[in-house]
């Protein structure tokens, strides 16, 4: 909304907020439900390399005194996740909420 404030003509306030729309169905539909999934995706693959940093290291190098520390560090447990909770109908409903506010702040 801010950006079609400063548009010379209606031509590029149609242009400017179609394209403001594009990104807002974009990161509705694409971006919004799938980030939490990529960031944990990047954890894990971040934490898999320095995991694999720390067992190439010798024991003096990666902080590690003694192998035992590093045992209990290979086991890992397994957390499921329940799919079918109440946090992605409440982060859909902010982002309405939020940009019905944001057409009455900026009617224009």
């Amino acid at each position: 909304a801010v950006v079609t404030m400063s548009a010379n003509d209606f031509m590029d306030f149609l242009l400017s907020y179609i394209v403001g729309f594009g990104f807002l169905i974009l990161e509705r539909m694409y971006i919004g439900p799938l980030l939490s999934n990529i960031l944990n995706w990047s954890y894990n693959v971040f934490s898999a390399m320095i995991h694999s940093v720390r067992k190439l290291l010798p024991p003096i190098l990666s902080g590690d005194q003694n192998d035992s520390t590093s045992n209990s560090e290979d086991s890992e447990t397994v957390h499921e996740e329940n799919e079918e909770t109440l946090e992605p109908l409440l982060g859909s409903y902010t982002s309405y909420s939020c940009d019905v506010l944001s057409l009455l702040y900026f009617p224009f």
